[in-house]
């Protein structure tokens, strides 16, 4: 995206980009990840770039960009005033009764919009805090470190 004049700095490399606290952020929350999963649990994430990269886990892209059933649903159009200014390409798809109620991923790091449509597939889930980070972890999963988790969980 380009911010107009502000951003030169960004292009010439001397200052952060805009998008440095959120892939700051998502580092640490990789590592997070991988401290409380094994090496085989699937992770589904809403952000697929930083976080599965640093993670080295299989993961399931929420939104769908690296997953063909997702990516050829129909876009979702925003009701109300949102669906003429909230223009973001690449996040109106998204289906929770594929991603959790079939893929069935070890640990749900983060939802999209309209949580409400997950919610009969958290069922099967238990909802953790960990470090300020709301996530979900499939309850029967042997590819999470329950101890560690345990651990973290205040």
């Amino acid at each position: 995206m380009i911010y107009g004049v502000k951003t030169i700095g960004e292009f010439l490399l001397l200052a952060p980009t805009i998008s440095t606290p959120t892939n700051e952020d998502n580092v640490k929350f990789a590592h997070l990840m991988a401290a409380i999963t094994k090496p085989k649990a699937s992770v589904a994430v809403v952000l697929a770039g930083v976080m599965p990269y640093f993670l080295e886990r299989p993961y399931i892209d929420v939104l769908g960009k690296n997953d063909s059933y997702i990516a050829h649903l129909p876009i979702r159009v925003l009701h109300g005033a949102n669906q003429y200014t909230d223009y973001h390409p690449g996040h109106r798809k998204w289906d929770y009764s594929y991603t959790i109620g079939k893929l069935k991923p070890d640990v749900l790091a983060q939802l999209w919009l309209n949580t409400e449509e997950a919610e009969p597939y958290l069922k099967e889930y238990t909802k953790v805090t960990i470090q300020e980070r709301e996530m979900y972890l499939r309850t029967d999963s042997k590819e999470i470190k329950w101890d560690v988790v345990d651990s973290l969980v205040r």
